[in-house]
Formats: structure tokens, C-alpha cells, sequence
């Protein structure tokens, strides 16, 4: 029986994540693994995706699922060859435009407001704007920038003068900024991996240093194995359907009443610190879902 042919593609400097997934792909798939940045899209009649691998060009096209890993930084040549495979009719682990939206954490964050999910309270501001909305704010609050990830680009900011000079600093490198207030919780966030409207793994981010507000595994801090409730797991799902993504990694915090606000959307999530939390193979339970869903595609075709 032929095997379906998947590509993974990601950044040349490539994490520890993708190493598994890797390793797993390669026991169920005819796995091509390519590199964002050595992608050639070509138009000339039509749209070509081509790669070189040892001297010798080879066609992107031959694939039945495109897993791509498109980081921030990569973005903007991400988006085009996420179209490209679109507009050629392959299946992509999550669409361009979701690219776009999860990089950027205010878009992200109107998209999720616009459908029913709770957020942080959140503006955008910038020089212009930035004493008009410290007038409007509840302090303490987080900064983020639009761009950051893994904890990074976020800052807890307890009164309107630490803002000031917070905000002087960030003018002068042109950044503009996402402020949310602070949502009053116990510590600790929640991450739910989603694959194929299924729950492949979850757990609790507790903050190891009392002295930062950020969970992130990367941050330090520790990660335990919990279990979501169906109420919880119809957020993260609906999270996940909102961008259209196969793969989805949804963060959580629970305010002091029990709400739970949605605080990010991952669709690179990071599977080490889920892995050593769940002591489950998680890079197999991806594999295994997306094995699964072509399987069913496969067959529904027959049917057609």
C-alpha cells in the first residue's frame, strides 16, 4: 500500500519539536523535509514550487499534506508558498491567512472577540495614542509586541510612569504595541494541543519564579499533565475552527471568579515541555491524527 507522500516544511534552524515530529512522520509517511528559505516559487503559466536537494531540483508539488512550520520571522515568504500550495489545491496544515492573523497578537485577538471568546481587555497604541489610552487603564497591565512569541516581547507593567518610560524606549525602534490589563489569576496558564478536532495533549504552565507573570515553559517555568473539561475543550476547538487550522496549540488563564480568558494561539505550538508534562509520545499522537484524517479524506474521495 503506497504511503501518503507529506512534506515538512520549516526554517532551516530548526527546534527540537520538528526533530520528533520528524522522527514519528518518518515511521507512517514518504516524508520530503524542506526549508522555508530555500523554497522557489515560480510563475510562468502557472505556479511552480520546486527546492534543491543535492544538486537536483525537486518538485514541492508531489505531496499529499503540506505540515508547515512558518515562524514569525518568516512570515511574509511563509504566506506566499502557503497560497501557492492553496491555489494548487494541496492540503496545508493551516491556511495562509493564518499566518497573518496568529503572528499578529491584536488580530488575534479581534478575531476572538469578534466570535464569543473571552480576552483580556486590549488596545492598540502607539505614540500617538498612548496617554489618551493610560487615561483608560486598569493597572497592572501586560505589553506585548504584536510579533512576540514564547513569552517573549511581553512586559508586566505596574503603574502609568513605568509605562512612560517603557513606551519611549519601544518609540524609538517604531514599535507599536498591544496593551491588555492584567487578568488577576493564580499563577498559572493552560495549554490545549488541538489536532483534527482532537485533544492530543494538555497541562498547566505554573509559574516557577514568583517574581514574573509569564508561564512559559521556555521561561523556566513547569509544566504539568490536566485535564480539560468538555467546556474548556469546546473553547479550544472553537479557537482552533476560527483560523481554519488542523494543529493549533490554545493558552488559557483562569481569573479568580473561574473565567477563562484565551491568551494566545500557537499554530507552531511547541510539543518538548507538553511531552515531559503528559509522559506521552505527543509527536506520535500528530502523526497518528493526521495519518488518520487522510486516511478518512482517502476514502471519502472513493465514495464521491
Amino acid at each position: 500500500m503506497n504511503k501518503h507522500r507529506i512534506l515538512l516544511l520549516t526554517p532551516k534552524n530548526f527546534a527540537k519539536t520538528t526533530k520528533m515530529i520528524l522522527k514519528e512522520a518518518e515511521e507512517v509517511f514518504d516524508v520530503t523535509h524542506a526549508f522555508i528559505e530555500e523554497v522557489i516559487l515560480t510563475i510562468n503559466g502557472g505556479i511552480k514550487i520546486t527546492v534543491f536537494v543535492d544538486g537536483k531540483e525537486v518538485d514541492l508539488t508531489q505531496t499529499d499534506y503540506v505540515f508547515a512550520k512558518i515562524d514569525s520571522h518568516r512570515k511574509g515568504r511563509g504566506y506566499k508558498i502557503i497560497e501557492a500550495f492553496g491555489l494548487l489545491g494541496i492540503k496545508t496544515n493551516y491556511p495562509s491567512g493564518a499566518i497573518n492573523t496568529v503572528h499578529d497578537k491584536f488580530l488575534t485577538n479581534m478575531l476572538l472577540a469578534k466570535n464569543g471568546i473571552l480576552t483580556p481587555k486590549t488596545y492598540l497604541a502607539n505614540k500617538e495614542t498612548i496617554s489618551d489610552v493610560g487615561k483608560k487603564l486598569r493597572f497592572p497591565i501586560m505589553l506585548k509586541l504584536l510579533e512576540g512569541s514564547g513569552g517573549k516581547g511581553v512586559m508586566y507593567i505596574e503603574d502609568l510612569t513605568t509605562l512612560d518610560s517603557v513606551v519611549s524606549s519601544l518609540e524609538s525602534m517604531k514599535q507599536t504595541m498591544l496593551i491588555q490589563e492584567f487578568v488577576k489569576n493564580k499563577g498559572e496558564d493552560i495549554r490545549i494541543l488541538v489536532c483534527c478536532d482532537e485533544v492530543i495533549g494538555s497541562m498547566k504552565r505554573v509559574i516557577k519564579d514568583k517574581d514574573t507573570t509569564r508561564a512559559n515553559i521556555k521561561c523556566g517555568n513547569k509544566g504539568e499533565k490536566f485535564e480539560p473539561d468538555m467546556n474548556l475543550k469546546r473553547m479550544a476547538f472553537k479557537c482552533t475552527k476560527l483560523i481554519n487550522a488542523d494543529i493549533c496549540g490554545v493558552d488559557f488563564v483562569e481569573d479568580m471568579e473561574g473565567n477563562y480568558y484565551c491568551i494566545e494561539l500557537n499554530i507552531n505550538p511547541g510539543i518538548v515541555g507538553l511531552t515531559e508534562a503528559t509522559e506521552v509520545n505527543i509527536a506520535k499522537r500528530l502523526v497518528e491524527r493526521i495519518h488518520r484524517m487522510l486516511d478518512e479524506e482517502k476514502e471519502f474521495k472513493k465514495e464521491e
